[in-house]
């Protein structure tokens, strides 16, 4: 664990406009942000579920570290500045055919980003991530593994029936 001398270094870099700001804190321990997203998605094992309002490319792109077979959905009213697009979707698509991605409305009653790993097996987890993944790295932000995942499930199963978000061309 990091201490909180170690952590307020990592904190006060962010500042430093000569050093990269493409770190994270995921789970208390300064992370590269692409190592971060590549480390939670990897270990899926079944499904994972995004809850991110502020998509794009970028977001989808996270998600390239996920093994085959993985059942991906984004729930997203889309209304980031730059719009995940049906062309960009359709072109990741193509390129990693072995995603199997589908896109729905949360018709705005999530506010926070969550990644959901596994949903309805014993491998559950809950990620609360305090940024997009699109920004992250970008800005001093958060991932920590949420506690009380099971207060959400009532949530995710309504969310589950949303209906499909439809992206512009």
């Amino acid at each position: 664990m990091v201490t909180k001398d170690e952590l307020a270094v990592v904190i006060r870099d962010f500042t430093n406009p000569n050093l990269r700001k493409d770190y994270l804190i995921l789970n208390g321990e300064p992370v590269e942000a692409d190592i971060a997203y590549s480390e939670i998605y990897s270990s899926v094992k079944k499904c994972v579920y995004i809850i991110d309002d502020y998509i794009s490319l970028k977001t989808l792109q996270k998600l390239k570290s996920l093994k085959s077979n993985i059942e991906v959905v984004v729930f997203s009213d889309n209304v980031s500045r730059d719009k995940l697009t049906k062309i960009e979707l359709d072109d990741f698509r193509r390129e990693y055919s072995n995603i199997s991605i589908s896109l729905k409305r949360t018709d705005n009653k999530i506010h926070d980003r969550f990644i959901i790993m596994d949903f309805g097996t014993n491998d559950y987890k809950v990620y609360l991530c305090g940024s997009s993944s699109k920004d992250g790295g970008n800005r001093l932000t958060t991932i920590q593994e949420y506690g009380s995942k099971d207060l959400l499930i009532p949530v995710i199963k309504a969310i589950l029936n949303n209906k499909e978000l439809e992206l512009i061309r």
